[in-house]
């Protein structure tokens, strides 16, 4: 996990005098912008990020192999994930078929 001190841009404490570049420092310290909107306007906790970075790599799982994974009941999870559905967090449930267009062209 990254330190809190990595995600503001402080150098020092995050890896002692290890020099990071600029645009990495940026990127970082805007992520942790993002984040705390993010926590802030929606309310997202750990288990909502769990649920949401799972389903970004594995948008078919079931509800209860989901569960297994973030250490939550089955309907627990459903109802999260209907949650973040109805606050328009999840908008849809796509497949990408890049892979496949040259087939089916």
């Amino acid at each position: 996990m990254v330190s809190v001190a990595l995600l503001q841009g402080n150098r020092e404490s995050a890896q002692g005098t290890r020099e990071f570049s600029n645009e990495y420092v940026i990127f970082r310290r805007i992520l942790w912008y993002i984040l705390q909107f993010m926590q802030d306007r929606f309310k997202l906790d750990r288990y909502d990020a769990r649920i949401l970075s799972t389903l970004q790599r594995h948008g078919r799982i079931s509800w209860s192999r989901l569960a297994e994974k973030i250490n939550l009941s089955a309907s627990a999870c459903q109802r999260r994930v209907e949650a973040l559905v109805d606050k328009g967090i999840i908008e849809n449930f796509t497949v990408n078929l890049m892979k496949l267009r040259s087939a089916i062209t």
